[in-house]
């Protein structure tokens, strides 16, 4: 076995890899062995087909699997063992036309990667624009009439009333009004008061869990735009369904507000936290500045790193990287959308590698520990705007379950980076504090009050 590299394009290798009969005959070999072991042909006893039969039937398939994991074993040695750090995953260049993929052949691979360029990332040393942003009176008094609603006594009731707010099972119907086979059923709230049909909205009233009726979606919203987003699909997939649907009421949520009092102090805050108006009023500022200070604070994270991009602008391997795309996405982006749709991913990459950059720099890693518990706080915070507590173990079965997506896993990973990108700068960031109203901090990230 021989494997070589050589530059060919900027930050581009080529890795060739050259096998020998010896290489992999003995790995093909195994391999057939233990296929004789289950083969079963009409005239002999299971296992006791001749090996010539059972190479001639299986043979090349067996060579090509056991060549491809020999290559792949090979390569990926050879990166880790001369630290070859690369961007996503070897390309296979085309092989030479009189090549032969035969046992007994001497065959050569070539493979194309991409290189991660070496950064000297410095966090700037003068000062940094950096905002305080002071809560306005009218953002104190919708959080606590929230807060209010939120600790509502009753906030589930029995029977639904004008301005609840509804949660529907919606289940497609088909021609015979019988739930179609392969259908939507899926979950969705609406408020009384936004039904189209005021008919549909009076039978609605009074009504109690698993009451059912047969509707046309047109008689519940009032535009496509609210019908996708009730019915959990994109837009342009309405044409594709029956607009006759069964709903089925699973649960009522009622808006009301709260009493100032002990009761509520005690359930919004804990035992004597709070045992005020005044301190009420108190505590949410201090809340709101809490997290009015997470938008300033996120705003100068992304000045700083997109100036460092810009400062930087560290080297890619485009023409790798535009293949690999192409490649990757399985022709998914058409052929006019790929200059502007590579333009961000470069632009996306950038940033990704200089924030790598500064956590490895600094000794920062990210655990999968901390994803899940990130998640765990994200469900919580979700599901307690509707007034459930869910317990630990609730919390740990739904965050398994959501994170046994790959894409889900990676979301949330990305969100513990920036939370971590984040902490780092603001402790280490020579900042310069400016006190000023959310609408002004507002007008100055570019973003409607």
């Amino acid at each position: 076995m021989n494997i070589r590299s050589e530059n060919s394009g900027k930050l581009q290798q080529s890795i060739f890899i050259t096998l020998e009969p010896a290489d992999y005959q003995p790995e093909i070999e195994r391999s057939l062995r233990e296929v004789r072991k289950k083969v079963e042909l009409k005239g002999f006893r299971k296992g006791m087909v001749p090996t010539s039969v059972v190479k001639k039937m299986y043979g090349q398939n067996v060579m090509v699997d056991e060549v491809n994991k020999l290559i792949d074993k090979t390569l990926t040695s050879y990166l880790t063992e001369n630290k070859i750090d690369i961007f996503a995953q070897p390309l296979p260049n085309p092989p030479d036309e009189d090549f032969k993929f035969d046992d007994g052949e001497t065959m050569t691979f070539s493979f194309e990667v991409g290189l991660k360029p070496e950064l000297n990332v410095s966090i700037p040393s003068e000062a940094v624009s950096h905002y305080k942003i002071v809560p306005s009176e009218s953002q104190v008094e919708e959080s606590i009439k929230n807060l209010r609603n939120r600790h509502y006594e009753n906030p589930f009731p029995e029977s639904v009333e004008d301005g609840d707010v509804v949660f529907l099972k919606l289940v497609e119907l088909d021609e015979n009004n019988i739930a179609k086979t392969g259908g939507i059923n899926v979950v969705s709230t609406i408020k009384t008061t936004e039904i189209t049909d005021p008919a549909v909205m009076q039978s609605l009233i009074g009504q109690s869990k698993t009451f059912k009726l047969n509707v046309h979606l047109d008689q519940l919203y009032s535009d496509n735009e609210r019908k996708a987003k009730a019915l959990k699909i994109d837009e342009e997939k309405l044409v594709d369904i029956s607009p006759e649907f069964s709903i089925e009421i699973t649960n009522i949520l009622r808006e009301g507000l709260a009493e100032l009092n002990t009761t509520f102090f005690n359930k919004a805050f804990g035992e004597s936290v709070v045992n005020s108006e005044e301190e009420l009023t108190a505590r949410i500022k201090e809340d709101l500045s809490t997290n009015l200070q997470g938008e300033s604070n996120g705003y100068t994270t992304k000045k700083v790193i997109d100036g460092l991009i810009e400062t930087i602008n560290p080297e890619l391997p485009v023409a790798f990287l535009k293949r690999w795309l192409q490649t990757s996405s399985k022709n998914e982006i058409k052929p006019e959308q790929m200059d502007a749709y590579f333009a961000e991913f470069l632009t996306n990459l950038k940033k990704d590698i200089i924030e790598n950059t500064i956590l490895e720099n600094n000794g920062i890693a990210i655990t999968p520990q901390e994803v899940v518990a990130f998640v765990k706080e994200s469900l919580n915070s979700y599901y307690s705007q509707y007034g459930v507590n869910l317990t630990d173990e609730q919390l740990r079965t739904e965050s398994a379950k959501f994170l046994e997506k790959e894409e889900n896993y990676s979301r949330y990973y990305s969100g513990v980076k920036a939370q971590k990108i984040e902490a780092f700068l603001m402790e280490k960031l020579p900042l310069a504090a400016q006190e000023i109203t959310h609408d002004e901090f507002m007008k100055i990230a570019g973003q409607p009050a």
